[in-house]
């Protein structure tokens, strides 16, 4: 009875590998292999037959269940390597049909399917819908949210190109990633009584520290740049209409929300059009976030410089700019050995390490009022929507027969650590 199981198991692993062998995907190698093993099998029920009357019955059975289990690791072995490739065949093509979809983005149809999201939506959201949809149904596969930083190679190309040109200083300040954030900050001065720490006296009763905790809200606001083109000179090619929305509108952005960061956007409080969410650098009263100096007067503009940059606390030993006019560094450059000889001009990097600094900022938003401003721009916050992603859309007003190109971001910034900037005031 056992012998007759057993060359029932044989047969059945011999229907296996005949089916096996009718696999697609094995090489000439594993076929030769998976052919030898059926042939060996064969060999082992021939011979379990021959085996069946005789008193080495069991031992030989026993002979052939190893030969059987050896053979079987090796078709085992030869599946498993079958499917892996299987697999990454199949992750492989996955993989190509991805990047197929998203050359969709480098097409000049993404550039005209996203200039046609922007004429057709009337406000962020409807854009933001409308270029949802282009992409959904070309194909493209994004993250859940991440819609807005999927963007025609063209679109990339010119908002990456507006960074580099128009950024500037705005690339090294913090980006925070939030929607609002909050500084902690303690408003005891450290130096008083109340505020160190303290030794104890055996038997005396222990003094608790002296703590102010305040706190600052970094908050955000629509940013906006809006433009009026009449309908005869509306942009006739998509590639004109995206440049256009995406280079010139964002560019003016950029331009105000540093001029808002250096001594703010100059608007009256009670404006309609105030940007209040940026915090400005410049101000002339000191502050727990400004130390503020006045320029000696008839005295040597260098060692004012010197003296504001060293009024910034920095112990971390982080990078420090300095922002001033261009004339202000042209005098600080000048160098003359006497009244007759003829003056030289020293780099910008060189009266940089003379005062001190990583980097010095010549700026025309400084006002007359301030000779300089010294910061660390890692400590500078920025929150909201990152400015790279903007909101872009148009609508028509039919009454004076325009259309309105829009451009837009949410975002706002703060100074982030106390006297992380220092102000010098122009002598009166």
């Amino acid at each position: 009875m056992k012998t007759e199981i057993f060359k029932q198991y044989i047969q059945n692993q011999i229907a296996e590998k005949n089916d096996l062998l009718l696999t697609n995907g094995f090489s000439d190698e594993d076929r030769a292999i998976i052919q030898k093993s059926i042939d060996g099998l064969t060999d082992m029920l021939n011979l379990l037959t021959e085996a069946e009357d005789t008193e080495s019955n069991d031992q030989e059975i026993n002979e052939l269940k190893e030969k059987l289990e050896n053979l079987n690791e090796t078709i085992t072995a030869i599946s498993e390597k079958l499917q892996q490739d299987k697999d990454t065949d199949a992750q492989k093509e996955e993989t190509e049909i991805v990047m197929e979809r998203n050359e969709f983005l480098k097409t000049t149809n993404a550039v005209h399917a996203f200039a046609e999201a922007i004429r057709n939506s009337k406000n962020g959201e409807e854009f933001r819908t409308n270029w949802n949809n282009v992409m959904l149904q070309n194909g493209v596969e994004f993250a859940e949210g991440s819609e807005e930083a999927y963007l025609p190679t063209v679109v990339k190309g010119y908002i990456s190109d507006i960074w580099d040109k128009e950024a500037d200083f705005l690339k090294d300040l913090n980006f925070t990633g939030s929607k609002r954030f909050y500084v902690r900050w303690n408003g005891t001065a450290q130096e008083l009584e109340t505020s160190r720490a303290k030794g104890h006296k055996k038997g005396d009763t222990k003094a608790a520290q002296s703590i102010t905790l305040s706190s600052k809200l970094i908050d955000t606001q629509f940013i906006y740049k809006l433009q009026e083109i009449d309908r005869k000179t509306v942009w006739d090619d998509d590639n004109s209409l995206v440049a256009y929305v995406v280079k010139e509108l964002m560019s003016q952005v950029i331009v105000e929300i540093k001029k808002c960061i250096v001594e703010g956007d100059g608007r009256a409080n009670d404006s309609d059009y105030k940007i209040s969410t940026f915090e400005p650098l410049a101000v002339a009263a000191a502050d727990a976030w400004h130390s503020v100096a006045t320029e000696t007067e008839g005295g040597f503009l260098k060692d004012d410089m010197v003296a504001m940059v060293a009024a910034l606390e920095n112990p971390d030993n982080k990078k420090v700019y300095a922002l001033m006019s261009k004339a202000t560094a042209n005098s600080l450059r000048r160098v003359q050995a006497s009244s007759t000889s003829t003056p030289v001009y020293m780099s910008l990097e060189q009266l940089s390490d003379e005062l001190g600094v990583d980097r010095i900022i010549e700026t025309k938003w400084l006002s007359d009022t301030y000779k300089a401003v010294a910061f660390l721009p890692d400590e500078y916050m920025i929150v909201g929507d990152n400015i790279l992603n903007p909101e872009m859309y148009t609508w028509h007003e039919g009454r004076t027969n325009v259309d309105c190109y829009r451009a837009e971001i949410c975002a706002g910034g703060g100074i982030g650590k106390l006297k992380s900037v220092s102000v010098l005031l122009a002598a009166e």
